[in-house]
């Protein structure tokens, strides 16, 4: 069945029933689970390069199905992806040739990210890994996809692939190898982005958003981030939609809480998210630093899987710098009008407050630190002058 289907879907030019043959979730798989093996010369009448990656496809797929992963990847990487690659080179239908292309760039990722896990290596990033080499078999596709030597359309498999490729470096920690990925979808010769389905487009600007978090260019984050939010189907749609629109929220609400703005209460119910932003808004907009503590170490560990662990904690700032400006408001009375200094043993005084045990309460040099680089990051202007302290 999956042969006749593979050569009908062929030479009726339908790529999109080709590509959805070529799925490898697990309601695809259920049907590989006692399939037969499948050699090249069984779809001989789809050409010589459709053959053997077809071929080499059916293998992989039938040792995924019974979780072989590692076998599953390490065949379609050798016998399946540069006949591919030829393959898609030949075609002179871009109709045909994208939609394969897309659903093999999500194989490589998922066949190899799988089979990681099933190896259960600890070095991902090794260049010997399978993530690795699947990178290089994405590159591949990529420049294939972007200068077509035949039909121009083709280079609309392009960002489908990009994000596979961004998905493989953010899982394996290179994210150095995206900019270059980036640069290319900007060059002169990309094909308009908003030519590319709106599903794409979000998932693009989600990567790049997360991609200025990391370079501390906030501004520019919240944009990326919240088209995303904007092009991403709505929560109601169904689980997937929800839980895709929480990965945009989970960066997109604390780098607008790093720009001054918070988040509704509205916002955080409808996504299910009161419980972990909830008390870190209060924390940044009252400056009570023993809730914030509280509520970082109680989510520490969901922080760093979905890789906000540091975003959040740059949150501090933001709740030391309320909590300095209320120690100014409680002694302003007592001082001058004109006069906006600030006793740093009034603000290490109230440091010692917000502390879970004497132990961790902060001496005077510490609070000094905490000011500045308050100061240094422009939280707070001003400086320290110990001749006057």
């Amino acid at each position: 069945a999956f042969v006749r289907s593979c050569l009908r879907s062929l030479h009726g030019g339908d790529g999109v029933a080709l590509a959805s043959l070529l799925r490898l979730d697990d309601d695809a798989l259920s049907s590989w689970a006692a399939a037969p093996a499948l050699a090249p010369h069984a779809f001989s009448q789809a050409g010589e390069q459709a053959s053997l990656f077809l071929a080499a496809h059916a293998t992989a797929a039938t040792l995924a199905a019974s979780g072989a992963w590692p076998e599953a990847y390490d065949t379609f990487a050798a016998e399946g992806v540069q006949p591919f690659v030829r393959w898609f080179r030949e075609q002179d239908d871009a109709g045909v040739a994208v939609p394969v292309m897309q659903q093999i760039a999500t194989n490589l990722y998922d066949l190899a990210s799988k089979a990681e896990k099933a190896s259960g290596s600890m070095a991902a990033a090794a260049e010997d890994s399978r993530l690795s080499n699947a990178g290089m078999k994405l590159q591949s596709c990529f420049s294939e996809a972007f200068n077509p030597k035949k039909d121009k359309d083709k280079k609309m498999a392009c960002l489908s692939i990009v994000i596979a490729m961004f998905r493989l470096y953010f899982s394996i920690n290179t994210l150095h190898l995206t900019r270059n990925l980036v640069n290319s979808m900007s060059a002169r010769n990309a094909p308009d982005f908003d030519s590319f389905p709106a599903s794409q487009r979000a998932t693009y600007r989600y990567y790049t958003g997360r991609l200025l978090v990391f370079e501390d260019r906030f501004a520019e984050a919240e944009e990326h981030l919240a088209y995303a939010l904007r092009h991403a189907p709505r929560a109601s749609h169904s689980a997937v939609a929800l839980r895709n629109r929480r990965r945009v929220l989970a960066y997109l609400i604390p780098v607008r809480m790093l720009l001054g703005r918070m988040p509704s209460d509205e916002l955080l119910r409808m996504h299910g998210m009161d419980n972990t932003f909830g008390p870190v808004k209060r924390a940044c907009v009252t400056g009570d630093l023993r809730a914030f503590n509280d509520v970082m170490e109680a989510t520490t560990v969901s922080h760093i899987q979905l890789g906000t662990f540091l975003l959040m904690e740059r949150l501090r700032q933001f709740v030391l710098r309320t909590l300095l400006k209320r120690v100014h408001l409680v002694t302003q009375p007592t001082l001058p009008p004109t006069n906006f200094q600030l006793d740093l043993h009034q603000f290490q005084r109230a440091l010692a407050m917000c502390a879970s045990s004497d132990e961790d309460a902060p001496d005077i040099e510490e609070a000094e630190c905490l000011v500045v680089t308050l100061i240094y990051r422009k939280a707070v202007k001003g400086y320290i002058s110990h001749k006057l302290r």
